[in-house]
């Protein structure tokens, strides 16, 4: 967080990955270059209002105010949510960039690059997958929709009984529509990622304000937050 801290930009380090070698006894080790580098992340404001009439509030059921801050708080975190997800595209690896249906095979294949390129060192995998994404590993998982039976992997009863997938491997699958669109062919740019793959900054805590027009017979309700 940048609270109170002037300036709109923050740098993230990258730390490099060593390696460690056999040495003889009594030989001198030799110095190992560590040389970071950053990515930076500048803040920009993201915010929603609604005006509510007096008379739509007062001919309503419901504390019709308390439903537009529901809706505006679930506005804001999935604005944030998308804008995350927008940066899915520029990771460096890709695996199974087409329209064809996503595999568990995927998944494995997915956390083994990342092994590889030893990104486990800063903990355990998540997965995110639109909902459509989602399906297709479901639909695979329990052999297009069979009943619960020992035939079926856990995973797979799973999501017969649940709806949802759980766990793959080890790895956090989760389900979202903020996953955008991907290359012209349809795609949809889901990702096995670690925990340190993005970076969110908050320069300034969610402000909630309201406002009153008397002459409209209104009141304006705002929330806004100072992020990237």
């Amino acid at each position: 967080m940048l609270t109170g801290t002037p300036g709109l930009t923050a740098q993230v380090p990258i730390y490099p990955a060593l390696s460690a070698s056999g040495i003889a006894d009594g030989d001198d080790l030799s110095n190992t270059a560590f040389n970071t580098t950053s990515k930076e992340i500048t803040a920009s404001e993201i915010g929603v209002m609604v005006e509510l009439t007096d008379l739509a509030a007062e001919s309503a059921n419901e504390d019709v105010a308390a439903a537009v801050g529901r809706q505006i708080g679930a506005a804001m975190a999935e604005k944030v949510d998308t804008d995350l997800a927008g940066l899915f595209s520029g990771f460096s690896n890709t695996v199974n960039k087409t329209t064809a249906a996503v595999t568990v095979q995927d998944i494995f294949k997915a956390a083994a690059i990342l092994k590889n390129n030893k990104a486990d060192q800063n903990g355990a995998f998540a997965c995110v997958l639109h909902p459509y994404q989602a399906y297709d590993l479901k639909n695979q998982l329990t052999n297009a929709g069979s009943t619960m039976s020992h035939s079926l992997s856990d995973v797979g009863n799973t999501a017969l009984l649940n709806g949802f997938i759980g766990r793959i491997a080890g790895i956090d699958v989760f389900e979202s529509t903020v996953v955008t669109g991907g290359d012209s062919a349809g795609a949809y740019y889901g990702a096995v990622m670690t925990r340190d793959a993005l970076g969110l900054m908050i320069k300034r805590n969610m402000r909630i304000e309201t406002e009153r027009n008397a002459s409209k017979r209104s009141l304006e309700c705002f929330r806004m937050l100072l992020l990237p």
